[in-house]
């Protein structure tokens, strides 16, 4: 983390493993792409993963509660 508490904190939920049928992790659903870019991304790139993520988190009835607060995205220091 770069020690910013108002960039969106990372969805890896470590369960690190890729899905070879959908190509997403299948902890954090993120592409390879997604997860080896999210530190350089900027604040708009992050939003816009966390977005869909969130979308997919809606149609699947996935595990992770869905918040469109996003004030409440934004990481505390860990």
């Amino acid at each position: 983390m770069n020690g910013r508490t108002d960039e969106p904190a990372s969805p890896c939920v470590g369960v690190c493993k890729m899905d070879p049928n959908t190509g997403l992790c299948r902890g954090c659903r993120r592409t390879l792409d997604e997860i080896a870019g999210w530190t350089a991304f900027s604040t708009a790139e992050k939003l816009a993963v966390l977005e869909r993520l969130g979308n997919w988190q809606i149609w699947s009835g996935g595990k992770f509660p869905v918040e469109k607060d996003t004030s409440l995205i934004y990481s505390q220091k860990r």
